[in-house]
Parts: structure tokens; C-alpha cells; sequence
């Protein structure tokens, strides 16, 4: 994969203006990079030596490859060689003094499996209404009762992927709009209705939607799966709306206790639901910004 021909990424930072610290942002599902521009613009007005970088993940937005996304490592191995190939000459002490990631969703999966298998390439973690360390299980029935789907066809099967999947194959716009409006912005915060339509444009250019819920179906890093959540470094951010019904706070709570409470510095945002980036802009670019420095 030639990652910066295939990735798309925005770099607030591109023309060499200067900077103290870099941070990654990366999207979480159904949306792209430019789901982020709000914060990007309140960020740079806290702070203009914040380096923003978003980048498209694979499959999203305008990042199209013929390779397709089988688990999360597919995704973070693209980030880190993203992030390789426009920090060319900068060694590990770098990235652990000036590199800080920040996940939203399942970008939030990303970042924690870029944390574990790449310690040495940040200083610090931003968790923003982020998926949990065991994934995201898709449930079947079967003769023992509820079990998680063991093969990507049954992903592709399961009810719920299978209608999300046809809805974005056809446009429907509607139904999306739905989606969004009861479920991603229940808290009533909405943008106004030309970001919201530029925004539902760039949700219909996802091309593996199915496979980045087998993906999700698979990671599980927790204690009872592959036991890696404690490896993650600190200090982590965790920025969680209250009234998030996609990723509920539990889902945020269980995160702390894996990674380990005195890494983590939780807050949890009365009023806001599972899109912080919009619907919080303002005060969690403060955060990010007190976060950092």
C-alpha cells in the first residue's frame, strides 16, 4: 500500500509553519476526517502550536484501497506509517515527546492498538467517546444461547450490519439522517443543516463498512482477550458525553480499570452524547489543549 498516495490527510501544520507538539487525530466509524474540522479550528485557536494531523482511515472517505480491512491492525499499522512518512528523520525520542493520539470511536480502538503495539511512538492518549478495550461483539444465537459471530460471513449476516450495510449501498439518506438525529446526536446538539448534509456526504463514501465490524468483532485486548489494555501507557484522557448511547460511560469505566485508574484522567460531560468533536467542540479543545501542555 503506498500510504500517502492511498491515505488522505489534512496537516494544519503542511506549509512548516512552526509547532511544539503533534496530534494525530483518527475518525471512528461511518464518518472521515472531516468530521474532526470543528475541533481542528477551536484547537488552533487555544493553541497554533498544535500540529493537527487527520488522516482518512482505510475504506473511509477518501482513502480508497483495493487491500481490505480483516482487523484493527490493519488500520493502525496505515496510521503509523502515515505518520513515518511525514516525520521522516524523527527518532523515538521524538514521537515520545512531542506525538499525541487521539481516537474518537472506533478511532479510539486504533489509537489504544497503535498504544500497545508502538509505545515508544507518543507521549500521551486521547480517548473521546472511544470503543471499548474488548471490541465491539456482534451476538448470534446458536444451540448454547448468545454467542459472539466466529466468521466475517456471519457478520456479514448479522441483522444489524446487514441493513447499516444496504442503507449506505443505496444513499439513503433519510434512514441516516434517522440514525444520526436518534441515536449519534441524541443530546439535540445538531450542526447546523449544510455541515450536517456535507457531513452525511462524506458517511456514504465508506467502502467496507462490513469489514470493519469483523474487525471490531475481533479485537478484544482486554484482560479476558488478548490481556494487553494494561501495556498502554500514560497519562490517557478519557473524554465520554453523558449521554452517549452508542459507547454508554460504562463501556468508558471498564476502559479505566484496564488500562489502570492512576494513568487515566476521566471526564465524563453532562449534555453531550457520542459526537463530543461537534457537539463539544469548544470546551474539549480546552481539554486537549490543558491535556497536552
Amino acid at each position: 500500500m503506498d500510504i500517502k498516495n492511498e491515505l488522505y490527510y489534512e496537516d494544519t501544520h503542511s506549509n512548516d509553519n512552526a509547532y511544539d507538539h503533534i496530534l494525530v487525530l483518527i475518525h471512528g466509524n461511518l464518518i472521515s476526517s472531516k468530521y474532526w474540522k470543528r475541533l481542528i479550528q477551536q484547537i488552533q485557536q487555544v493553541n497554533s502550536k498544535i500540529r493537527c494531523i487527520s488522516m482518512d482511515l482505510r475504506g473511509f472517505g477518501r482513502s480508497q484501497s483495493n487491500q481490505n480491512v480483516d482487523q484493527i491492525t490493519d488500520l493502525s499499522n496505515d496510521v503509523d506509517i502515515l505518520l513515518k512518512s511525514l516525520l521522516l528523520d524523527k527518532n523515538d525520542e521524538y514521537y515520545q515527546n512531542h506525538v499525541y493520539l487521539a481516537g474518537w470511536s472506533l478511532g479510539g480502538i486504533v489509537s489504544m492498538q497503535l498504544a500497545v503495539d508502538y509505545p515508544n511512538k507518543y507521549q500521551k492518549l486521547i480517548l473521546i467517546a472511544s470503543g471499548s478495550v474488548c471490541g465491539y461483539a456482534l451476538m448470534r444465537e446458536d444451540e448454547e444461547g448468545q454467542v459472539r459471530c466466529q466468521t466475517k460471513q456471519q457478520v456479514k449476516e448479522h441483522p444489524k450490519v446487514a441493513l447499516q450495510q444496504q442503507k449506505l449501498s443505496d444513499k439513503d439518506r433519510e434512514f441516516m439522517k434517522m440514525i444520526f438525529d436518534k441515536v449519534l446526536f441524541n443530546s439535540g446538539k445538531y450542526p447546523e443543516e449544510q455541515e450536517y448534509q456535507q457531513l452525511l456526504d462524506e458517511t456514504f463514501l465508506q467502502t467496507q463498512y462490513t469489514n470493519v465490524c469483523w474487525a471490531l468483532n475481533q479485537f478484544d485486548i482486554s484482560s479476558g482477550g488478548a490481556n494487553k489494555a494494561s501495556l498502554i501507557k500514560g497519562p490517557v484522557l478519557i473524554y465520554h458525553g453523558e449521554l452517549d448511547i452508542v459507547i454508554p460511560k460504562v463501556f468508558a469505566e471498564g476502559n479505566i480499570k484496564e488500562i489502570g485508574e492512576e494513568k487515566c484522567t476521566f471526564i465524563l460531560r453532562p449534555g453531550v452524547g457520542h459526537m463530543p468533536p461537534i457537539e463539544d467542540d469548544a470546551n474539549l479543545a480546552l481539554e486537549i489543549s490543558r491535556f497536552i501542555n
